[in-house]
């Protein structure tokens, strides 16, 4: 399957890093302590999609479960690999390819790790795969933009500046996309990304959960867990059970 995809070499950037520099440990942590005091399972098995620089997956290992971690990003693996956390393992893999990591009683997918596909089939396979990897009762955690807020106080234009960069940002909706045009200057020549996010909607994943033998537990709106609004809550978090 092709992956020479704009998330490949975006995600992959020194400036993405940059850009997004304000996601730090502090608030992972947070969120992971509040579902794992929600769930009250021990010793579970967890992996983590789409992991980034492990993060969230170094505080489910700290709390005492065996975690995997698996991202596109070879940078990002490389940084999370330096993480000197026992039980904890990263793997350079491609969601959309079958996860060859065994099997879990939790796995995860945080901070808007899915929609990166050009068509709902392929927006889907990756919780596919990780449907097929849990084990009887094992819980899936989707944690994704909640769309009609993000896209009711949407910025067309906004300019950022990180560590002596300039980012202008352009933002813009077509098709149930969420598009954002990223354009700077580095070493004197302009660069241009662009961001595609596919709006998915809390109905797109229950129609995922009943063709996966997934039943929806549990639905939030932030990290504190806190009752999810369609309009107001600025994430979707859903919990899932394997039947």
């Amino acid at each position: 399957m092709p992956i020479n995809s704009w998330f490949k070499e975006w995600f992959d950037s020194e400036d993405y890093h940059t850009l997004y520099n304000h996601r730090n440990q502090e608030e992972a942590e947070s969120f992971i302590q509040h579902l794992h005091d929600l769930i009250n399972r021990p010793n579970m098995r967890v992996l983590d999609m789409a992991c980034g620089k492990g993060r969230h997956a170094q505080t489910f290992a700290n709390l005492g479960h065996s975690t995997v971690g698996f991202d596109l990003s070879k940078n990002s693996i490389e940084q999370a690999q330096d993480k000197n956390v026992h039980d904890l393992a990263f793997h350079v893999h491609d969601m959309r390819e079958p996860f060859p990591f065994g099997q879990f009683d939790l796995i995860a997918s945080l901070f808007t790790s899915l929609g990166y596909f050009d068509n709902m089939e392929e927006n889907m396979l990756p919780l596919k795969h990780a449907a097929a990897c849990l084990k009887k009762n094992g819980l899936l955690i989707i944690d994704f933009i909640n769309v009609f807020p993000a896209v009711a106080k949407m910025k067309a234009e906004e300019v950022i500046d990180k560590e002596g960069i300039r980012y202008h940002i352009e933002r813009s909706v077509k098709d149930r996309v969420l598009i954002k045009r990223i354009r700077f200057k580095r070493n004197d020549e302009w660069q241009e990304h662009e961001e595609r996010v596919f709006g998915l909607v809390r109905e797109d994943f229950m129609q995922c959960f009943k063709d996966n033998n997934l039943v929806c537990k549990e639905v939030f709106g932030d990290y504190s867990l806190n009752y999810f609004d369609k309009q107001r809550s600025p994430r979707l978090i859903l919990i899932a059970q394997k039947q």
